[in-house]
């Protein structure tokens, strides 16, 4: 998920900004792509209470177009079977 189209960012992130977006963010899963940040939320979806608090939050924030997307990837048991189990870094749960 692009933590820069939650807030409207659309450009690139600059260095320094990106430094300090992952400064702040400590150990929450993220990639730097082309200078965007994105959230992985591939564990919180691999749980049905990852699943319920994503779409919570999504919706408390209000992004409808990103909650339908997710809802949509969620509803697809196939998908939810490839996710990998175990522990590991969600993003939610640290929100």
């Amino acid at each position: 998920m692009s933590a820069g189209h939650l807030q409207m960012m659309t450009a690139p992130i600059k260095p320094l900004g990106m430094y300090f977006f992952k400064t702040i963010s400590g150990e929450l899963p993220s990639r730097e792509v082309g200078g965007r940040l994105y959230l992985d939320l591939t564990h919180d979806l691999s749980t049905p209470l990852g699943r319920k608090l994503s779409l919570s939050i999504l919706n408390l924030i209000g992004d409808k177009l990103l909650s339908s997307a997710i809802e949509s990837l969620i509803n697809r048991k196939e998908f939810i079977k490839t996710l990998p189990r175990g522990k590991d870094k969600v993003f939610f749960s640290c929100v």
